[in-house]
């Protein structure tokens, strides 16, 4: 009962928006106008990645493996398009294996720069940045806009896999992650956080202006095939719509973008866009199946913050 009043909590944040259209009008005008441009040059947008960022970004040295080779850097279409504009952004340093680290990395922004910021997320690390601002309100009035692309804000059932499977940590240290990053990260203690601070988070979106994105790959082409079965199922594989074995977790089961549920990825009274045929990878890097521009989705997320 406790999980399903959670997850109600969660799914009717109380006056949030679909602005999925609006997001694909500015989608499809492409980049940003002149004016946007100028209005952006004051302020400054901060990238932060998520889990695994280390594999994926061709100079970090953290992780024993690198695919940017093959994906491009993670959020590097997106950083090297605003720069290009002349808008101030940069790229954090996320770490995979520790939060506390990505939250000191937050913390550094603030006391670099007397810039606005805009913070433009994705996954674990919308999760981090959401953690520091909630334990640091006096940095509230600091912020103009708040992006979170596919944050499991009520926790990722892979990681609640992970966490009964404690064999699969096998893989962790080669990709710089932690079983403590996967604890935090399962629907145990995402879900408790989540009921802890609804007053908080309730006051943080009314006051700041947040946009939350997430993807559906149900029914689509995705290198996340079987996870997307598991997060609607609970199994890693359906005959005839009936799981092969046990479920691996009890639910709630919902449609993903084969990492994180898409009920999961909203926020109390946030404007929420909902991104089909888009699993979790493709919105930060260049992978196979990609049916998103990144610049022209950076210009609309913008515009919709502006």
């Amino acid at each position: 009962m406790k999980t399903i009043l959670i997850f109600a909590l969660i799914s009717l944040p109380l006056f949030a928006r679909d602005v999925t259209e609006e997001y694909f009008r500015k989608y499809e005008e492409g980049g940003l106008s002149t004016e946007q441009v100028e209005t952006l040059k004051n302020v400054e947008v901060v990238l932060i990645p998520g889990h695994m960022s280390e594999t994926f970004v061709s100079d970090d040295p953290r992780s024993h493996i690198n695919l940017s080779f093959f994906t491009k850097d993670y959020f590097g279409t997106h950083l090297s398009y605003l720069k290009r504009l002349g808008i101030p952004a940069r790229r954090l340093n996320a770490s995979s294996a520790s939060v506390g680290d990505t939250k000191n990395e937050i913390d550094g922004v603030f006391n670099s720069t007397q810039r606005q910021l805009v913070f433009y997320t994705h996954s674990l690390g919308g999760m981090a940045l959401l953690d520091y601002l909630l334990t640091h309100p006096e940095k509230w009035e600091r912020v103009s806009g708040l992006i979170f692309m596919q944050s499991p804000f009520t926790g990722a059932p892979v990681a609640t896999v992970a966490r009964r499977y404690p064999k699969l940590g096998v893989i962790f240290p080669f990709v710089h992650t932690s079983v403590e990053v996967v604890h935090y990260l399962s629907l145990e203690e995402r879900q408790e956080y989540i009921l802890k601070n609804q007053a908080l988070l309730t006051e943080l979106t009314s006051k700041i202006k947040t946009v939350t994105v997430g993807g559906i790959a149900n029914g689509y082409k995705t290198v996340f095939a079987t996870s997307v079965t598991l997060i609607k199922s609970g199994c890693l594989k359906l005959v005839r719509g009936r799981c092969i074995g046990r479920p691996l977790f009890e639910g709630p089961y919902d449609f993903s973008d084969g990492m994180v549920p898409f009920e999961g990825s909203k926020l109390p009274e946030a404007d929420f866009v909902k991104l089909m045929a888009t699993d979790h990878g493709e919105t930060v890097l260049n992978t196979p199946f990609r049916n998103v521009d990144h610049k022209r989705m950076t210009a609309a997320l913008l515009k919709l913050i502006l």
